[in-house]
């Protein structure tokens, strides 16, 4: 088997693992792209002076919010809780956050607009992981007999 093909199976296990498991990686998902691409024009439009640090500060902390949330309603539909220092929200949070910072401090500095932003991300962040760990478990319906009387009339 040659290395391509090797890689191509590789590929592939992980893929029939993720299905069976049943959420995607996060990086994987619409919700991480509609977050990613907006912040990285946002990005481009701040470092260009197109758009204002404050705004893109504020914007990137928005789009962060969204995806941590989301990320940890999707979590709590499922039995996937895993650790904290893998998770998208983690990773997205940090840098977007740090970007934000560095685009702060091209501007003149750190202000209120970014503390209450990155506090807000945080705050969203630590709210999908307490989600995650909360799984939502429904009871299946009650049984009837095969006569159709409700098991408390036999009592």
């Amino acid at each position: 088997m040659g290395f391509f093909a090797k890689i191509k199976a590789a590929l592939a296990a992980r893929k029939a693992a993720e299905d069976m498991q049943g959420l995607p990686r996060g990086w994987r998902t619409w919700k991480f792209w509609a977050t990613a691409l907006p912040s990285v024009v946002a990005l481009v439009g701040a470092l260009k002076g197109v758009i204002p640090p404050d705004a893109y500060t504020i914007i990137t902390s928005i789009l962060n919010s969204f995806y941590n949330l989301a990320r940890g309603f999707d979590k709590q539909e499922s039995d996937q809780n895993p650790n904290v220092m893998t998770t998208t929200e983690l990773w997205t949070t940090i840098g977007l956050q740090v970007s934000s910072a560095l685009v702060q401090m091209q501007h003149g500095g750190i202000d209120n607009a970014w503390i209450s932003a990155t506090s807000a991300a945080i705050g969203s962040f630590l709210a999908s992981r307490k989600m995650a760990a909360q799984t939502v478990i429904v009871p299946p319906p009650p049984k009837e007999d095969s006569s159709g009387e409700d098991d408390r009339s036999a009592a």
